[in-house]
């Protein structure tokens, strides 16, 4: 007597979804990537088969539009080769273990960008990269939430250098390289130049 498979179809393991049987305890699966592959369900099952082909999750992975992202700032914090390591690697700014061990992991964590021009923010300056100490910013944002970010306190609001030069009409380079040259605070160069 032949016993009929135990349905699976819709169901998803890691990145296969089962379609249809296809006899002899093999499934067509549908794999993240788009492919159509015939697999022992038993396999995919235990997890001994995750996806379409052993190289798959790389090349997804690649394509995707966090992928970049992400890409960018395991480079910062690991290559010394990379451009920006001395600021991130360099002075100890690493990615939490999740996120490094698994492009996935991180987009778990962080979701798509909520829109086009948003970035990768560490909330504390100071501290690596991980769910807890990252935001997806505005390209703004991200400018003023900087080390080496100035800020100037005018009415009891705190703006960066940038936001208030362009608020009171000043070139923000000349002012920064004035700040610079006299070797003065924001604060005390607008208190007794500007303000």
């Amino acid at each position: 007597m032949r016993i009929n498979p135990i349905d699976i179809t819709g169901q998803k393991f890691h990145k296969l979804t089962a379609l249809s049987y296809a006899g002899n305890e093999n499934w067509l699966f549908k794999c993240d990537c788009g492919a159509e592959v015939v697999k022992k369900a038993a396999d995919v099952k235990r997890g001994n088969t995750t996806a379409c082909s052993r190289m798959c999750g790389k090349q997804v992975a690649a394509k995707h539009p966090l992928y970049q992202t992400w890409d960018g700032m395991k480079k910062r914090c690991y290559n010394p080769k990379a451009t920006g390591y001395e600021r991130y690697g360099g002075r100890g700014i690493m990615m939490c273990e999740r996120w490094k061990e698994s492009f996935w992991n991180f987009v778990e964590d962080m979701g798509e960008k909520p829109f086009s021009s948003a970035t990768i923010d560490r909330i504390d300056n100071d501290l690596g990269y991980s769910k807890s100490n990252c935001r997806w910013s505005t390209p703004k944002e991200q400018n003023t939430n900087k080390r080496n970010t100035l800020f100037v306190r005018h009415d009891n609001v705190e703006y960066s250098l940038f936001e208030i030069c362009k608020r009171m009409k000043l070139i923000y380079p000349t002012v920064h390289y004035r700040i610079r040259k006299n070797n003065i605070t924001a604060q005390e160069y607008f208190e007794k130049y500007i303000f």
